[in-house]
């Protein structure tokens, strides 16, 4: 298979229609948004030293973020510097690999964002992200009617009305085009790492008197309790911790860290939209990976030296299993912790925007990868041309956009009535999907020999460079994959999401080849398609 082989009459048209727009930085931003490390944080030093105690999260963090950035995280950027087209992975593994697996692969994770995580974005931003920065605003800056909009934002009406014109206000900014949607991120970047930085700096200046802080707290807005009784309290309640170093727990903690740095290759699914793409996507995905988990290290450092892990282990305790006791207002996350430390309006609010910024930066990716997904498919025929075409003004897949606006509105509403539903994780078919990338790696030099060597071939011990990080990625994709089917508080292996998970994997198998089968009656091959790169 050649890198510019594309014959006449194989895929629907010879051009998506979309521009290289996207310079490395913006791809970069973009790929660091979605590993969401100022909601990530949150998860790892708030629930990581209660679920497993006595596993150190720094050095866990460390470790999985080398692992993932040198193994599948890299798969991907050698992939789209070799082959930089809409729809990523999907491309990759089908040309790789085999069509149906590469199907299948992209089925699901189109799916998991066109039905899901759009509408999740909308709802978790009025059920979980604003409550949190209102609450924050209001015990800081001592303003009760804060702590009222933060009891309503959630109701269903609220939740309904704020998540709808969320998703709109999204669709309408990514309509116009990427230039116009770089725009925005950069502003949007601006206050998500100034909200950390801000976050950081605080707990550095009060390293040797948080529990100071954290009583005058308690005493201003009369929640919480004093921060010596935390451990106490939990003690009583029959929660031990262990301080001695525990590597089964460490390893443990894998997953939480997975769930930051594990996202750095969504620049591959716009691949066909980055200039140079050789050079702007390793840095996009591997140094964002690197850059995105020091940082995550270094706030959690700073967390554990102001707190300490005990501290911070009870306190999750006492949050997830007897919230009445610790008498909070709301989820003690990362920036509650750091917001508590300062009473200046303008810190506060900053901190509080960056915090809604981090919880809306993921919705327009998933709509920016979802729509590239059916762009790609339709190229290969496998769904209607419609969901692929492209504007001539806009240079955007703009019925698909639209598409995504009305599911993620349906799913909106259905997490609004039935909460349990946001419990359906993707993150066993997110791992199956790594997976499949990590062994088209393997084989990538061998079955796309001309590709690959038009990509900058790099070899270690005569065996090349993307096999031996393929192989990587499988082991470490697999002992993620063991972790999330052995301890259930991941959410992975619920009854629910695996039926949900499995459903959408059967589902994609019968329309794969029932499509096959159709077009096979219209005189068409679709396998054709499958065995040259897809046009730009």
């Amino acid at each position: 298979m050649k890198a510019t082989s594309i014959r006449p009459g194989v895929f629907v048209r010879q051009a998506t229609g979309l521009v290289r727009n996207a310079t490395m930085w913006d791809a970069f931003w973009m790929n660091s948004i979605g590993m969401a490390l100022g909601i990530g944080v949150g998860l790892m030093f708030f629930q990581g030293p209660y679920l497993f105690p006595g596993g150190d999260a720094v050095i866990a963090t460390l470790v999985t973020t080398v692992v993932t950035a040198f193994t599948y995280i890299y798969v991907y950027a050698k992939f789209s510097a070799a082959m930089p087209r809409s729809g990523g992975d999907y491309v990759f593994v089908s040309r790789a690999l085999h069509p149906f697996l590469g199907w299948l692969l992209s089925w699901s994770q189109g799916i998991w964002l066109i039905f899901f995580w759009v509408g999740f974005g909308g709802w978790f931003m009025a059920t979980g992200i604003l409550p949190v920065a209102l609450n924050t605003l209001s015990a800081s800056l001592n303003l009760p009617i804060l702590a009222e909009w933060a009891g309503a934002v959630g109701t269903p009406p609220w939740t309904i009305g704020i998540g709808v014109v969320v998703i709109a206000v999204f669709c309408a900014i990514l309509i116009p085009g990427g230039r116009f949607y770089w725009r925005y991120q950069k502003g949007l970047v601006f206050l998500m790492y100034l909200s950390l930085m801000l976050a950081g700096i605080l707990l550095a200046i009060h390293i040797g008197d948080y529990a100071s802080q954290w009583n005058a707290f308690v005493a201003r807005s009369h929640q919480g309790i004093p921060f010596d009784d935390i451990i106490a309290k939990a003690r009583s309640l029959g929660f031990h911790y262990n301080n001695s170093f525990n590597l089964v727990n460490t390893i443990s903690l894998v997953p939480l860290v997975f769930f930051v740095v594990g996202y750095a290759q969504g620049s591959a699914q716009i691949g066909a939209e980055v200039r140079q793409p050789a050079r702007s996507q390793f840095v996009a995905m591997v140094i964002a990976c690197l850059a995105n988990g020091a940082a995550l290290a270094v706030l959690g450092w700073l967390l554990i030296q102001a707190t300490s892990n005990e501290w911070l282990a009870s306190l999750g305790f006492l949050a997830f299993q007897h919230p009445d006791v610790l008498a909070l207002a709301s989820q003690p996350y990362y920036q509650f912790l750091a917001g508590i430390l300062t009473t200046s309006p303008i810190i506060l609010i900053l901190m509080a925007l960056g915090y809604i910024a981090w919880g809306v930066g993921g919705l327009p990716l998933s709509m920016m990868q979802a729509t590239r997904y059916m762009l790609a498919w339709s190229i290969d025929g496998l769904v209607p041309e419609k969901l692929g075409e492209v504007s001539d003004r806009w240079h955007t897949p703009v019925p698909a956009i639209i598409l995504c606006f009305f599911t993620g509105v349906a799913t909106l509403i259905l997490l609004t009535f039935n909460s349990t539903a946001s419990l359906l994780g993707s993150l066993m078919a997110q791992v199956i999907a790594y997976i499949l990338v990590s062994l088209a790696g393997v084989v990538f030099p061998y079955r796309l020999r001309d590709v690959y060597q038009s990509s900058g071939p790099r070899s270690i011990l005569g065996v090349p460079l993307v096999t031996w990080a393929g192989l990587g990625g499988l082991i470490f994709l697999l002992v993620v994959l063991v972790q999330f089917i052995i301890f259930p508080v991941f959410g992975a292996t619920g009854t629910l999401s695996l039926i949900v998970t499995f459903g959408i994997f059967a589902a994609g198998a019968i329309w794969y080849f029932a499509v096959k089968y159709i077009q096979r009656a219209r005189g068409i091959d679709i396998a054709l398609a499958m065995k040259e790169i897809p046009p730009q």
